[in-house]
């Protein structure tokens, strides 16, 4: 198997070529797998971020209603996520933000204006909600990019809100 170091050098050498020889079209098709490559970095990390999370967070205890605990959380978007409409869950599992039963619930995404509402769940060997459609179209309605952040909170028992949050330039 390739490492991605070991690619990566190889792009760089064959960039350098190309460049070198004015070959533009050879630069262009190196650089958008030079783009691609660096998401797949992004995401891969991602996957490592979240899987360390998973083994260094202690077994979800059930605690009754009357515990207090937040019931919202702002997470941040990586571009991989966006790529492939992912919206990683190791952060609600650690704050008890999402059921962990593994059964159905709903999500209201906010469009701005107006709100949509879409069953998904979680699977529980998985880092992400299993409705991969809607977080798409989510982020498209919403212009999400790298490095913003989105708020989910907790409505109710099975019910959550996912929204942007809007930046100053925004």
């Amino acid at each position: 198997m390739t490492s991605l170091t070991k690619l990566e050098g190889e792009i760089n050498q064959r960039l350098r070529r190309a460049v070198e020889s004015k070959q533009y079209a050879e630069v262009e098709r190196l650089n958008a797998v030079a783009m691609r490559l660096a998401e797949i970095e992004a995401e891969i990390q991602a996957e490592l971020e979240d899987m360390e999370a998973l083994l260094n967070s202690s077994p979800v205890v059930q605690q009754p209603a009357s515990v207090n605990r937040p019931t919202q959380i702002e997470l941040e978007i990586a571009q991989g996520d966006i790529n492939a409409r992912f919206l990683r869950i190791s952060k609600l599992r650690e704050r008890r933000l999402i059921p962990s039963d593994g059964a159905p619930f709903t999500v209201v995404a906010s469009y701005g204006d107006r709100e949509v509402s879409f069953e998904t769940s979680i699977d529980p060997t998985e880092t992400r909600l299993t409705e991969r459609t809607e977080v798409g179209r989510f982020y498209t309605l919403n212009g999400v990019c790298a490095g913003d952040r989105v708020l989910w909170e907790q409505l109710g028992d099975r019910k959550f809100r996912l929204s942007k949050i809007r930046n100053s330039d925004s």
